[in-house]
């Protein structure tokens, strides 16, 4: 399923709610008009959650999205709602790493049934303590400055049996969904 942030983005574009199968229809018939590209009835069903079944959407699809946004990709996209994630007051639960108490488990939820926790051993660096369906490894090590409540997770650097494999995001299309912090 789609981001309450992108889901919002593509109704205000569209002009409405997409609340039923027959907006799906209107709005597939409106991002042809637009950009040129297909995306089927069928596959917004499954992003806007009417239908099962889209585990990961093919990038095709992340892109028109985009272009009927106004951007070029869904790169371009994932970085302006990285950007105004500093700017957005409305923001309902946002994490800043640096806050976190040494040894203090983070576990954060996303779409399709997707967990992960996280332990901070200082730094800005956690140590992946528990994996549920992801690409990340346990004790993987993982440099993450904040976490927002429906914004992918940005990590800046994933560091895997001491080999540097750069950044990663995860969670973007759904965002993240639910953020949880124990001691």
């Amino acid at each position: 399923m789609l981001s309450k942030v992108i889901r919002e983005r593509i109704e205000c574009q569209f002009g409405q709610e997409v609340r039923y199968s027959k907006d799906c229809e209107v709005l597939a018939s409106d991002i042809v008009t637009r950009t040129g590209n297909r995306i089927s009835a069928s596959t917004l069903k499954r992003l806007f959650g009417m239908a099962k079944g889209i585990d990961e959407p093919r990038l095709y699809t992340l892109d028109v999205l985009a272009k009927y946004l106004g951007f070029k990709n869904f790169d371009e996209l994932n970085s302006d709602m990285i950007r105004s994630v500093a700017s957005d007051y409305d923001i309902i639960e946002e994490l800043k790493i640096a806050d976190l108490d040494l040894n203090a488990l983070m576990t954060i939820y996303y779409e399709p049934n997707r967990k992960l926790t996280f332990k901070y051993i200082g730094n800005l660096q956690l140590e992946i303590v528990e994996v549920v369906n992801s690409k990340l490894k346990l004790h993987d090590i993982v440099i993450i400055t904040q976490v927002v409540r429906n914004y992918p997770l940005l990590i800046k650097e994933v560091i895997r049996q001491n080999k540097n494999l750069g950044s990663y995001t995860a969670a973007k299309i759904s965002g993240v969904v639910s953020i949880e912090v124990s001691k």
